[in-house]
């Protein structure tokens, strides 16, 4: 005979077991950062455009409405403004409790799916927190974290946009199953309208799941009721989260779709049956067996209905993301993320059942065995949080003194926030990062790949993006370039470099003159030649020109002013010389002590007459060029500073 299993203390022990996990293991230590980068940078811009009094959210251009959900900028914007500390700051503590949080929210859900079946809430429990990947193989899964396709992997720190709205949708999960009509229909409403707030991806999504449930009742019970239970739920969706989308669906009428593709190198994830297995490790195994037994007659009921629709719901949608990915507004790593949810509740159904079958000392050696397959994955995906934090000072491969720029940005984002906005300029290789840890809204930036436009640029702000970059291109040029075309961008302010007295008035990212549109960014744009010897590179994060032996690259500055150059490159480390820098008829041979990106500098006392001709003669990647002149009413320590365009211009 099956054992009794109706004891509450082993659900209590999985769950204390599993919060003790989450606050500790999934915090990774209570992991603390003030330079987080990856989407956080992107958040952290919008949420300090929101913090200047503009509440729907800007992008890294004046006028660039954020296309993605609100909520999560809005709320860590709002409470880092009360306490008087960074996003980051904020975003660090709040993670902390981020994977409880799911804990708790699975615990809730496991006992509106299994009222009468604590083995089932536990399994439920022990799989949403502990769940990883078989395979460590990035090839295979992506990155183990935060391209995982369980959710349980998600609750690790720190906690993004796209967590708080999985952990939405597993207590969408659980309200569906409230026996309250009126509740039901009313609380996902308004759970659909927060998770389109937050996400605007998975909250339309979880919309069409809710749909599904609704519509399979309506269908099977030949009750129209369920279905004027979906345009309710629809409703208030609608209207809960109508302040964020309606701007954005004028923006996308006005400017003809959205413009948020992806590094065209991050391939997209496609999942066959041992691949699936290998993705969900634990629960993929266990899920299959837990599908078939929801499927027979002795687990029908409300919760094998939320389940199975669900999943298959999701198995309907993930071919449209193959045969038109333009067209599916939801990739199939998302689909099969969500699909974990109803994947880990079939698990539980397995693991509860297997258990009650099995011996006692078999169903021990099981668990065990489950919980070493686990290990290496747990193991990796620990390694790869802690890796992806470490990068206090780099920021597009380029080392950022946090000494020297904390202190300027922190005073930056205070004038930004006290004049409710700002526009400034400032060099290529500066300014996407300044707007990030600021919210000084730029005139042109570099798109790396968290940081997406979302809107055509043009349709919004009047200014296209290549137009943008040109005029960056074009404004540093020298002082009287500046003043005379940073301004028509409205730039009040600047924020240049200074070295031994003199101050970076030209400047240029080589490779700014060979991008593209975003909108055009594809597989062939990122990787090409552009000259003899000399390849565009778009690496996602950062862009540069590849220098072959004999190629070279022409600035056509001239001015008896310039008297330093400063040259950003990455050379082969060696004595043999491997980048020429030719400046009128003096040659310059420049040798590398380390193999990163450094910044390299020649002394140019009678100027630039006939501009710069910079020539590899051994292969090197090219990122920068600066030309620094004399401007003695700005003195002051070297490094990074800022002033306003009306007192650089007078």
């Amino acid at each position: 005979m099956p054992r009794p299993t109706d004891l509450a203390t082993p659900e209590h022990i999985v769950v204390i077991c599993s919060l003790l996990f989450a606050l500790v293991v999934q915090s990774s230590l209570f992991t603390y950062s003030e330079w987080m980068l990856g989407d956080m940078a992107y958040h952290r811009g919008v949420a300090y455009t929101m913090q200047a009094g503009l509440v729907q959210g800007e992008g890294p251009f004046r006028g660039l409405l954020t296309y993605y959900g609100g909520l999560h900028p809005l709320i860590t914007g709002t409470l880092a403004a009360a306490f008087d500390v960074t996003f980051d700051a904020i975003v660090s503590v709040v993670s902390w409790f981020g994977g409880p949080a799911w804990v708790l929210t699975a615990w809730f859900a496991g006992r509106r799916m299994w009222p009468n079946d604590r083995l089932a809430v536990a399994a439920f429990v022990a799989l949403a927190t502990f769940a990883v990947p078989f395979s460590t193989d990035r090839t295979i899964t992506g990155d183990i974290w935060t391209s995982s396709t369980l959710a349980a992997g998600h609750a690790y720190w720190p906690i993004y946009p796209r967590d708080v709205a999985l952990l939405l949708t597993l207590l969408l999960a659980a309200v569906l199953l409230h026996p309250n009509r009126a509740r039901r229909v009313v609380i996902s409403g308004l759970l659909i309208g927060a998770m389109v707030s937050v996400h605007l991806e998975l909250g339309p999504l979880a919309g069409i799941l809710v749909a599904a449930v609704m519509g399979w009742q309506a269908l099977r019970d030949r009750d129209r009721s369920h279905l004027v239970d979906i345009a309710l739920v629809g409703g208030i969706s609608i209207l809960i989260s109508a302040w964020w989308w309606i701007p954005r669906a004028q923006a996308i009428l006005a400017g003809g779709g959205l413009l948020i593709s992806d590094y065209p190198l991050n391939v997209p994830l496609r999942l066959d049956v041992p691949r699936y297995l290998t993705s969900m490790g634990i629960v993929g195994v266990l899920s299959l067996i837990g599908f078939a037994l929801l499927l027979s007659r002795r687990f029908r009921g409300p919760t094998a209905t939320v389940i199975l629709v669900w999943a298959a719901t999701l198995l309907f949608l993930i071919p449209f993301d193959r045969i038109a990915p333009e067209l599916d507004p939801v990739n199939e790593r998302r689909l099969w993320l969500v699909f974990s949810i109803p994947a880990t509740a079939a698990a539980a159904v397995a693991a509860s059942q297997i258990v009650r079958v099995v011996p006692r000392g078999v169903s021990a050696a099981l668990i065990l065995a489950a919980a070493l397959s686990m290990l290496p994955g747990t193991k990796a995906t620990l390694e790869s949080v802690n890796a992806s934090w470490r990068a206090e000072g780099f920021a597009g491969r380029m080392a950022y003194d946090p000494q020297v720029w904390v202190p300027l940005w922190d005073g930056l984002h205070d004038e930004v926030v006290a004049e409710h906005g700002m526009v400034m300029a400032t060099y290529d290789m500066y300014s996407v990062w300044t707007w990030s840890f600021t919210g000084a809204q730029q005139v042109s930036v570099w798109i790396p790949g968290p940081v997406k436009l979302g809107f055509d640029p043009e349709v919004l702000t009047g200014l296209g993006y290549l137009e943008r970059n040109e005029l960056t291109r074009t404004g540093f040029q020298g002082r009287a370039a500046m003043c005379a075309i940073l301004p028509t961008a409205g730039a009040t302010m600047l924020l240049l470099d200074r070295s031994d007295g003199l101050v970076a008035t030209y400047d240029r990212t080589p490779a700014s003159e060979f991008r593209v549109d975003a909108g055009d960014r594809d597989l062939a744009s990122i990787n090409r030649p552009v000259a003899p010897g000399v390849v565009y590179q778009d690496g996602g994060g950062f862009d540069q020109l590849q220098l072959q032996p004999g190629g070279s690259y022409r600035v056509d500055w001239v001015d008896p002013n310039i008297r330093m150059i400063g040259i950003v490159a990455q050379l082969p480390r060696g004595d043999a010389p491997a980048m020429e820098v030719r400046v009128g008829g003096e040659v310059f041979n420049v040798t590398a002590e380390k193999a990163s990106p450094t910044p390299y500098f020649i002394d140019t006392p009678n100027g630039v007459d006939d501009g710069i001709v910079i020539s590899a003669r051994q292969a090197f990647r090219l990122f920068r060029v600066s030309g620094y002149t004399v401007a003695p009413e700005m003195d002051g320590p070297d490094g990074p500073f800022t002033v306003p365009i009306a007192d650089f211009c007078r």
